[in-house]
């Protein structure tokens, strides 16, 4: 049913995100997909991605004005991601996915997808020219792979799915973006590399201290 709705969402969104484009003063607009509200977003903003005819890609981002896309447990098929990333990635300030890699709704979703998901990828189902372009948007594209470990967050259930609303640290994160506009660095990750030379981002154990300064008064400007 959720697949179902998802794909006949797609369109909708996408014309919602032109119409606040077009009539409303917003200086920025930021998206927040969780869970399979991914399969709507990620379809949508590659449509939009497309542009009008004659429009250049410059033109096209200052339409839109699309800022923040934030990606919390993307129940989407990895591959799919990946290339919709591709048409869009370049006409947003940043995009971020938050994964928990041992999410049991995801472990799950895979199952019955018979496919990894976006929130807890399998790199092996890309192919190399997918897998090269990844590793190009962590590194210089504003793509953000944020991996929540339970190891690293205290109290955090082993297998959450909701980690993004329901981990305080998370979701100061998640609030360091949206509100601050802030980069992963200036929110107090640390920066890791995996194989090939992609970027991810994790939690330090002093997190919480650092989160503490960014909100602090006279520090926390846009």
């Amino acid at each position: 049913t959720d697949v179902g709705n998802a794909a006949a969402s797609v369109e909708p969104f996408a014309r919602l995100i032109g119409l606040l484009a077009a009539n409303t003063q917003a200086a920025g607009i930021d998206v927040l997909a969780y869970s399979a509200g991914a399969q709507i977003v990620s379809p949508g903003l590659a449509k939009l991605g497309q542009g009008r005819p004659g429009e250049s890609r410059e033109q096209l981002r200052q339409r839109l004005r699309l800022k923040q896309i934030y990606c919390a447990a993307p129940d989407i098929d990895t591959r799919r991601f990946v290339d919709d990333l591709g048409q869009y990635v370049d006409v947003v300030d940043r995009v971020s996915i938050a994964a928990n890699l041992n999410d049991s709704a995801l472990r799950f979703a895979t199952l019955v997808h018979r496919a990894s998901r976006a929130g807890r990828p399998n790199p092996t189902e890309l192919d190399e020219e997918q897998s090269s372009f990844m590793i190009e948007a962590t590194q210089t594209m504003g793509f953000d792979l944020i991996k929540v470990d339970p190891n690293d967050i205290p109290k955090l259930p082993l297998r959450s799915h909701a980690f993004w609303y329901e981990d305080p640290w998370v979701s100061s994160d998640l609030l360091g973006l949206l509100l601050l506009n802030a980069d992963p660095q200036r929110r107090g990750l640390d920066a890791q590399s995996a194989t090939r030379g992609a970027r991810y981002w994790t939690f330090p154990a002093d997190f919480n201290d650092r989160v503490r300064r960014l909100f602090a008064p006279g520090k926390a400007s846009r």
